[in-house]
């Protein structure tokens, strides 16, 4: 037994089924980084430029202020117009994409990253545009912020712009329930198609059917198809599967635990992997929502879900037979995708859902030495600590340090380096609230770990 609970208490060990795994990863791979993410995003916007100055001589793009004006703003409308599309590429969970930046929630990141700069760059094209017209006319600057239907190209451009002013506004200001959130962040996908008409239709650059109008087209057609795809046509993009609840029942007041079996084939996923769960005519709404998988591989999926919002505070109000669609999986986040085979895994709270997974796929002969960190706050899940008891019991691979964080504080590096000795040679897998990572991840660094071993996953929808 390779046990240790920090609190005073008995360690009573309880049988538990030993799963096995046949999912395996080349070994020495590591997760890749967000680096081929933002080497798209510079290439296609190096295509545009090079296009761009090429369309008309430079020299006579900045003869004078208006002509100034008026390239910076046809350039920060074409710009903006390409991160656009990018960032309704990066929303249809597209295998390839989620592979490329190294996790799913790297994608999210990143796509909130160029949906601000396309929306700041789409602002700044109208801006620099009535300034330079105000050279001129102060009435034509005005004309262009108001509505003239006779004018459809301009009028588009005005849906558009005002459009995502007001539904990012509504996000990130106002609180709302998270089901019009949803539906706010899919505003802002169809207000793509107006801001694209205006981009092929409103005149400038793009007005000539030159190289630069062809290759807005295609990047406005890429857009238009990523946003068809996951919109209307999920299942080919992304894999679904039909599954069934077998058991709703609460761990604590706060958490509920999920059983779900498949009808039909099962989902084939790393440990530590997630997916989206949308429940079929229950009275917790239609929506999905993303949950770590707590079982290993291989038929019934297992998901603990924290009370956390409107939505997850109702789900053990799911009745047991409701039809369930579960896609994915989704994620990087799992000792498969680590290089190093001395590995700690630090969870906080709920976060201890993967590495549930994980601990009951750890393989006899994958050559890994775990140890398992689980700070809870004192009343953490009776049947979770045991069953965390229970794996340490069983496996000579895996070592369980139960932190109760109200009499011993919170996990830190000194805690761990007491546990684990040298820190520098071990991999670091973290998950749990997001103070709790970037503290951890800023001591860890301190303490000499490269980066490259300390790996969590972070949403924040």
């Amino acid at each position: 037994m390779v046990f240790v609970q920090i609190t005073p208490g008995a360690v009573e060990a309880v049988t538990d089924d030993d799963h096995r795994s046949t999912e395996r990863r080349p070994r020495g791979w590591t997760a890749p980084t967000g680096g081929p993410l933002w080497a798209s995003v510079a290439v296609l916007l190096g295509v545009l430029l090079w296009l761009w100055a090429s369309a008309r001589p430079l020299g006579s793009r900045f003869v004078n202020r208006p002509a100034t004006l008026g390239a910076i703003s046809s350039l920060a409308a074409l710009t903006g117009t390409v991160l656009l599309a990018m960032t309704i590429v990066l929303t249809a969970r597209l295998r390839l994409v989620e592979r490329g930046a190294g996790g799913l929630d790297r994608v999210y990141r990143f796509h909130h990253r160029l949906g601000a700069a396309a929306f700041a760059l789409l602002a700044l094209h109208p801006s620099l545009l009535a300034w330079r017209y105000a050279h001129v006319s102060w009435d034509r600057s005005a004309a262009l912020w108001r509505p003239d239907p006779t004018d459809l190209a301009l009028a588009a451009g005005q849906v558009a712009l005002y459009g995502m002013a007001v539904a990012i506004a509504a996000t990130m200001w106002c609180s709302v329930r998270h089901q019009v959130l949803l539906w706010l962040q899919r505003a802002l996908g169809v207000l793509f198609l107006p801001a694209a008409w205006h981009a092929l239709h409103a005149g400038g650059d793009s007005a000539e059917r030159g190289p630069l109008r062809w290759y807005l087209g295609a990047v406005v057609a890429l857009g238009l198809a990523a946003l068809v795809a996951h919109t209307f046509a999920g299942r080919l993009v992304s894999p679904h599967h039909r599954y069934e609840a077998r058991s709703v029942r609460a761990l604590s007041p706060t958490i509920t635990e999920l059983w779900l079996r498949p009808l039909g084939r099962s989902m084939h996923f790393v440990p530590g992997q997630f997916a989206f769960v949308r429940f079929k005519d229950q009275p917790i709404g239609g929506e999905p929502h993303p949950y770590s998988i707590a079982s290993a591989p291989g038929g019934e999926l297992r998901f603990t879900v924290k009370h956390l919002g409107d939505y997850t505070a109702h789900i053990g109000e799911v009745t047991v037979g409701a039809e369930a669609v579960v896609e994915g999986p989704y994620g990087r986040f799992s000792n498969r995708f680590v290089a190093g085979r001395r590995q700690a895994w630090v969870a906080g709270g709920i976060g201890i859902a993967p590495f549930l997974s994980m601990a009951h796929a750890l393989e006899d002969t994958g050559g890994y030495r775990v140890t398992l960190f689980y700070g809870h706050a004192g009343d953490g899940p009776a049947s979770v600590l045991e069953e965390l008891r229970a794996l340490a019991a069983h496996r000579p691979d895996l070592e369980v340090v139960l932190v109760d964080e109200h009499a011993d504080g919170l996990i830190d590096a000194d805690l761990l380096g007491r546990h684990l000795g040298d820190l520098a040679d071990v991999e670091f897998l973290l998950c749990g609230p997001p103070p709790m990572l970037h503290s951890l991840q800023r001591q860890l660094t301190n303490a000499g770990v490269a980066h490259h071993r300390i790996h969590f996953e972070e949403f924040g929808f």
